[in-house]
């Protein structure tokens, strides 16, 4: 409970309408890390309540509306979670003026980088579209505070790894989470490849 009394007020009322009114146990473990500000590899296991855990730091995160470039980004294994994540985050928002951008396959490319031109707090991204406004100079990294892979274990197959670590390599001074069911090799290789320390959290 100790750590959920952290998130933002509006937030806590709006999940409270939910009948969310604490952490569970491992979201209150994971939170507590993520609190340190590291960057962390998270195992969380079978573990449920963890993609919600990360979309609610976004928000505490940015927990106010900001102008210009995004400040918060999370990568989805596709547009199905993406488009979940996006609709999740913008309801336990609601009331906190926070803009939200879904960027993935399914939509228009163009339409996409201008409303990221437009201004935006929260990415949800895709890894390829993610990677295509990047390398368009579509999207401007250079104010982000946290970056979220979630479900690595799907996201780091085909050329994604490739085209994330070119965004990492992009990223200013931030925190960086990478969750999975499970830690594969890819992901240990990708976190080996950023010049930013990790620390690991098995839940």
């Amino acid at each position: 409970m100790k750590g959920f009394q952290k998130l933002p007020e509006q937030l806590i009322e709006n999940l409270a309408k939910e009948e969310i009114v604490g952490f569970l146990a491992e979201q209150e473990k994971l939170f507590s890390k993520i609190r340190e500000g590291r960057n962390w590899l998270i195992d969380q296991g079978q573990e449920t309540g963890i993609s919600s855990l990360l979309g609610w730091t976004l928000i505490h995160k940015v927990p106010t509306p900001e102008e210009g470039s995004p400040r918060a980004i999370i990568v989805c294994k596709d547009d199905a979670k993406a488009d979940e994540m996006f609709n999740n985050l913008k309801r336990w928002a609601k009331r906190m003026d926070l803009t939200f951008d879904l960027i993935h396959e399914r939509g228009n490319k163009l339409k996409q980088r201008n409303d990221l031109f437009d201004g935006t707090e929260i990415v949800v991204a895709t890894p390829k579209r993610l990677y295509d406004l990047y390398i368009q100079n579509g999207i401007n990294l250079n104010l982000i505070r946290v970056f979220i892979i979630e479900d690595a274990e799907i996201v780091f197959k085909g050329n994604n790894p490739g085209y994330l670590l070119r965004i990492a390599d992009s990223l200013p001074k931030c925190q960086i989470l990478i969750a999975g069911h499970g830690i594969t090799q890819k992901m240990e290789n990708y976190v080996e490849e950023i010049p930013f320390g990790f620390g690991t959290v098995r839940l």
